[in-house]
């Protein structure tokens, strides 16, 4: 059996964590581990239990999800970093390139994306998507805030 995909969830709200997790315990090979709600417990918790994937909110209290997705990707043998956002498109990957993070998905496409995203980022383990389709589920959580404040955020982050 394939080692399971340690996974962490950063996100200052409990929408964005309801999104993540829900998107991936639909998924078989990943282990969840416990959320936190900001960049500094992130930084903490990565550092003590060494995930092999950290998705992080775009916005969080304190620092961006770009600046504590460049922090991680920095540390030697770090996770692979997916910045997840209420925005998309190519300006988004653009930057998360610029910042060293693996992949961008838009907190709405999680469910849909999780599966092929995790095949990517980790080719030689298996996952599959088991149970309910968690597309038609995720449809219960709700964007909490708009994407013109990351837009913005996204600009304090580069230094605009």
């Amino acid at each position: 059996m394939a080692k399971p995909i340690r996974t962490l969830v950063v996100s200052g709200d409990a929408p964005g964590r309801a999104a993540a997790t829900l998107a991936l315990r639909a998924v078989a090979g990943v282990e969840l581990l416990a959320p936190v709600g900001d960049g500094a417990e992130a930084l903490r918790r990565v550092a003590r239990r060494s995930p092999d994937l950290v998705l992080v909110e775009f916005l969080l209290p304190g620092r961006s999800g770009l600046q504590i997705g460049a922090a991680l990707k920095r540390r030697r043998l770090g996770p692979r970093v997916v910045l997840v956002s209420l925005g998309g498109g190519e300006a988004w990957d653009a930057a998360a390139r610029e910042f060293g993070i693996d992949a961008v998905v838009r907190r709405q496409d999680l469910a849909a994306e999780m599966p092929r995203l995790l095949a990517r980022l980790f080719p030689e383990r298996r996952t599959h998507v088991h149970g309910p389709d968690p597309a038609e589920e995720d449809s219960r959580v709700v964007a909490s805030r708009a994407p013109a404040r990351e837009s913005r955020e996204l600009s304090r982050a580069e230094g605009r």
